[in-house]
């Protein structure tokens, strides 16, 4: 680790780390990015100048190739991305198009537009392999959004020195290990669109902060933070976004700002958040997910702007004032999400594969 690097704040993570192949059927643009939950808030917080680390089992095939092609663009350290036993790299699809209406709208597809066979799918690092994981610098931060043995036994571990532990629940496949990250994070963060799947088991939680996003109605959050008077809820109203283009990722985006603020020095600096400076944290991380509404996929502007490009429209965001981003056009071209589809014949490992797509073909 050189100077520059020792004085970024260090954050791990596991979780859905996988291939997005984005499909703009508004343009007839198709991209390919990392991506997933976990993969786009570790690489935000890389562009936003932290050291970020996921934790995964990414095999070497066609699909991981292109992830790891895109993290190491942002700086993410893939030192511990390809852990044994090896899986085949998790796709999703994600589909742009317009409602009735004609508003921009998005969907997830999780099986080959070709054959229908299903893509490959998350599978979690085990807990015997964690176990012995070598971590060679103390972390700050540490995310999961999937509950397994292996990502709760991280959480405990990372949480003992001194880490700020983040959980962002999409589903509740274990009741039991869900219970039990909720008692272990200090930061627990969800969607009201996937609430109902796990509320009963949020009675757990001893979080410090919980915070539930709300859509085109902001968030609220609670906090048990050493300034808490009493455990409510408070609200906060969205900013307003003009020229919608995509609203995928603006959640990571959310969750990255507000680690970005309140998360640098660990538990330390958490302890001794005031009010204000949880809701200014809160506030950029919705500055910044209203931000990447104007870009098509969950981390399209970082392609179109610079970090400090970014932070100043950001600043006008929260100050009422954005400006309208300029967007590049890209030509359409043929779908290729079927490329990486293991029913369709086509096996992803490197030797086999097709010819490699360009990676961030478009914004």
């Amino acid at each position: 680790m050189n100077s520059k690097e020792a004085r970024m704040p260090i954050i791990y993570g596991t979780g859905f780390v996988g291939l997005d192949v984005v499909v703009d059927r508004i343009t007839g643009v198709e991209s390919m990015f990392a991506g997933g939950t976990c993969g786009n808030v570790l690489t935000i917080l890389a562009f936003l100048g932290w050291q970020s680390i996921p934790i995964a089992r990414l095999a070497e095939d066609a699909a991981g190739d292109l992830v790891r092609e895109d993290l190491a663009r942002w700086g993410v350290k893939l030192d511990q991305i390809s852990l044994e036993p090896k899986s085949a790299t998790p796709i999703v699809i994600e589909e742009i198009y317009k409602n009735r209406v004609g508003l921009p709208k998005h969907r997830y597809i999780w099986t080959c537009p070709d054959c229908g066979g299903y893509l490959p799918q998350y599978r979690p690092v085990l807990s015997r392999t964690v176990s012995s994981l070598s971590v060679k610098h103390a972390s700050q931060a540490f995310f999961f959004d999937r509950v397994s043995r292996g990502a709760v036994d991280l959480a405990k571990k990372f949480a003992d020195e001194g880490a700020v532990i983040v959980f962002e629940p999409s589903g509740s496949s274990d009741p039991r290990l869900f219970r039990e990250a909720s008692r272990i994070c200090h930061i627990l963060k969800y969607s009201s669109q996937r609430v109902r799947a796990f509320a009963d088991l949020l009675k757990s939680s001893k979080a410090l902060i919980e915070i539930e996003t709300l859509g085109d109605d902001g968030l609220r959050y609670r906090t048990r933070l050493p300034f808490a008077d009493g455990y409510s809820w408070k609200n906060l109203p969205p900013f307003q976004v003009e020229h919608v283009k995509d609203a995928a990722g603006s959640g990571d985006w959310c969750s990255a700002g507000l680690l970005f603020k309140i998360a640098g020095q660990g538990q330390e600096q958490l302890s001794k958040t005031t009010p204000e400076l949880l809701e200014q944290a809160l506030q950029f991380g919705q500055a910044l997910a209203a931000w990447n509404c104007a870009f098509p996929s969950a981390r399209g502007g970082m392609h179109a702007m610079s970090r400090s490009a970014i932070l100043k429209a950001v600043e006008r965001i929260i100050a009422g004032s954005a400006g309208r981003p300029r967007l590049m056009v890209a030509r359409p071209h043929r779908t290729q999400a079927a490329l990486f589809c293991p029913s369709c014949g086509i096996p992803g490992s490197r030797q086999h594969a097709p010819t490699r797509p360009k990676l961030h073909r478009a914004v």
